[in-house]
């Protein structure tokens, strides 16, 4: 690539990353406000997690569609798109009034903030086809950057400014405009650049029978979807969590979410630093993660348990970066259907596992804690066999009939 091109990559990535920012607003924004929505709407049980887990089943929608858009609407549109209607959703949710066209909102959020995630994944890669796990690792990081200040930004808002959660959102959704604003005027500036690089054929089925008989590619999408199985419980569990556990530290639900978010940032900028197996280098750190988890969860000491949160993030949070840029660099010029296949299993166990946290939480904390570590530890179980695996040639997967 020459040093033009190259530029312009790098300019286009930076508008990415505003992107990706904005999509951790839109997402952690639910979670650090889910106790407001739940005392708002009066929720039980599982349906405390709801909107936060409609969101993530609107992004499992989103992936679905995904190969049947490849082709046919260029990707510079589609996160254009995107981010203004994410960011008018998360501005107008707190005005609606009916729990069941709350969650819906949420559902209809959570596809548009699907396809922000997907395509800003692989643009990046599609720009950078050399060095891509480094810009993976940017885009990562950038979503840290949002969950690390969230939680103190809607703090302040609503204790300096008084703002109540409705407020809060207006503010965010406002944010994210601006961002979807700025990325226009990059994209159009640069929008020969972008098409040609990130422009793939229309969906065959001779492709997605390729895909369905890759076994490399059949065990990234399991060992991604229980990593984020065990990564979205714990976030969108963890304030509560620390509230619920630990109520006479008022501040501490805050620490410990941007305590985890700081963790994750850091882990998810390193893994290309490594000279290592990167997929071996998932595996032991995802064993750290799960038995400081553990320790942190069963202490019952609230130092000991945001230290073990914290470590536990720095280790798990580079898993990220890893299993996207490990899956795409074997399928150059159709990263969206390989997207696809693992942020559907992604978002789909994301969906699941904050019900049934929420479900288990009515007897047991800290057991609702522990599911995360189950479903981490088969991931690492993946890890494993596709280590093994991708040492044995595998046939191309076909990209177009």
């Amino acid at each position: 690539m020459s040093t033009n091109n190259q530029a312009v990559s790098n300019a286009v990535s930076n508008a990415m990353y505003l992107l990706m920012f904005s999509f951790s607003i839109s997402v952690m924004s639910l979670q650090i406000l889910m106790t407001n929505i739940v005392d708002t709407f009066s929720l039980k049980g599982s349906m405390q997690a709801m909107m936060p887990a409609m969101s993530l089943l609107g992004g499992a929608a989103a992936v679905v569609l995904l190969p049947f858009i490849k082709g046919r609407i260029p990707k510079p549109s589609m996160l254009l798109i995107s981010a203004i209607v994410m960011g008018a959703a998360l501005a107008g949710l707190g005005f609606l009034k009916e729990v069941v066209i709350a969650i819906l909102a949420c559902f209809i959020l959570g596809i548009f903030t699907g396809w922000i995630d997907t395509y800003t994944n692989s643009t990046i890669v599609d720009l950078h086809k050399k060095n891509s796990q480094k810009y993976v690792g940017y885009l990562q990081a950038s979503f840290c950057i949002g969950a690390v200040g969230l939680p103190f930004f809607i703090h302040f808002l609503m204790t300096n400014i008084l703002l109540t959660w409705v407020g809060v959102c207006v503010v965010l959704g406002i944010i994210i405009l601006i961002t979807a604003a700025i990325f226009f005027f990059v994209a159009r500036k640069h929008k020969e650049t972008m098409k040609a690089e990130s422009q793939e054929q229309k969906l065959t089925l001779i492709e997605v029978k390729t895909f369905a008989k890759d076994k490399f590619y059949l065990l990234m999408v399991v060992c991604y979807g229980c990593y984020c199985l065990s990564q979205n419980g714990i976030s969108i569990w963890l304030f509560r969590y620390t509230q619920l556990t630990y109520p006479i530290y008022e501040l501490l639900p805050t620490l410990s979410v941007s305590l985890f978010w700081v963790g994750n940032f850091i882990s998810r900028m390193f893994p290309s630093i490594f000279n290592t197996h990167q997929m071996k280098l998932f595996v032991y750190c995802m064993i750290i993660s799960v038995v400081t988890h553990l320790i942190g969860i069963f202490s019952g000491n609230a130092a000991v348990f945001v230290i073990m949160t914290f470590i536990m993030s720095l280790a798990s949070g580079l898993g990220f970066p890893v299993l996207i840029n490990e899956t795409l660099i074997h399928y150059h010029g159709n990263t969206s259907m390989a997207l696809s296949g693992i942020y559907f299993s992604g978002k789909l166990g994301a969906f699941i596992i904050p019900l049934a946290m929420g479900a288990v939480a009515v007897s047991s904390l800290n057991i609702a804690m522990a599911l995360n570590d189950i479903m981490a530890a088969v991931s690492i179980v993946c890890a494993i066999i596709v280590i093994g695996l991708d040492k044995k040639p595998r046939p191309p997967v076909a990209q177009n009939a």
